[in-house]
């Protein structure tokens, strides 16, 4: 689950990947958060903070592992939760920044397929293309 950069929040106050155990579905517990990013490179420009996480969907990347999450103008990263009570940035793909109205956006949605070849949504330089190996 993911707390969306949003105007009531304030850009100072952090936004958080939570993972849940979701055993017992009528009570799932908050077990861990994600490492925060702090922004591209150091430019405060834009909205930081998680976006969207990729969901798994048959044909499509999968993996017990592994979390894609976009982080607007903070890019696009990789989280290792093979231990969910600690989960680690295993990658991260920061793209340059954009132009037009909608470049403080950043990357705000993230596909992998079945290859590891990971498709980003860049409001502000179109479609980017990397490979998770």
């Amino acid at each position: 689950m993911a707390d969306e950069p949003v105007p009531s929040i304030p850009q100072t106050e952090p936004q958080h990947i939570w993972l849940f155990d979701t055993r017992q579905v009528s009570n799932p517990v908050s077990i861990s958060t994600f490492p925060v990013v702090s922004g591209p490179l150091g430019v405060p420009h834009g909205k930081v903070g998680p976006h969207n996480l990729f969901e798994p969907r048959p044909g499509l990347w999968q993996s017990d592992d592994y979390v894609f999450a976009t982080q607007h103008t903070a890019g696009v990263y990789v989280y290792d939760v093979t231990d969910p009570y600690r989960p680690t940035e295993a990658a991260c793909f920061v793209s340059t920044p954009g132009t037009g109205p909608l470049a403080d956006l950043g990357c705000v949605d993230v596909t992998v397929n079945s290859e590891g070849v990971v498709f980003i949504t860049d409001a502000g330089n179109g479609l980017r293309v990397c490979e998770f190996i």
